[in-house]
């Protein structure tokens, strides 16, 4: 897996995130914040450098829900967007709002969330809001000529 690869896991990963490569190294930042540091080392052996570089993430390609990957590597190796954009995209911002990341298959297995059979989380439904309760005004209230019930 190249670092173009890399690049979409990381942006579906951290939604909103900014992930910069070249060929010997990749940088995830989200509103200043450095992430993740990959390098190459002399072999081109992908390495780990996060601790060093004092990232707040480590390197991690545990998959994730199939419903969160609102980018993807396509076919004929350009980075994009993928056919249900909208839809994971909004799935994504869910997770990471309720984790500051969109966790592993097997994070939010551990967590009891529930999958389809093709990867797709089952996010909770939204509770609605309550309604605030609101007592009727008494006639006299309204017209206090009138005779009181």
């Amino acid at each position: 897996m190249g670092f173009k690869a890399y690049k979409a896991h990381y942006l579906n990963k951290f939604p909103g995130s900014q992930v910069s490569y070249n060929e010997s190294s990749l940088d995830v930042y989200r509103d200043g914040e450095h992430l993740v540091h990959l390098e190459k080392d002399g072999h081109g052996i992908i390495q780990d450098r996060s601790d060093e570089q004092g990232c707040s993430s480590k390197h991690d390609l545990s998959p994730i829900p199939k419903n969160a990957r609102a980018h993807k590597l396509h076919k004929d190796g350009k980075l994009g967007k993928s056919e249900e954009y909208s839809e994971r995209k909004s799935v994504g911002l869910s997770l990471d709002q309720q984790f500051g990341h969109v966790p592993s298959i097997d994070e939010l297995k551990k967590q009891k969330f529930e999958f389809d059979a093709e990867g797709n989380v089952k996010l909770p439904e939204p509770k609605p809001a309550p309604q605030p309760q609101v007592e009727a005004p008494k006639a006299s209230e309204v017209n206090p000529s009138l005779p009181q019930m």
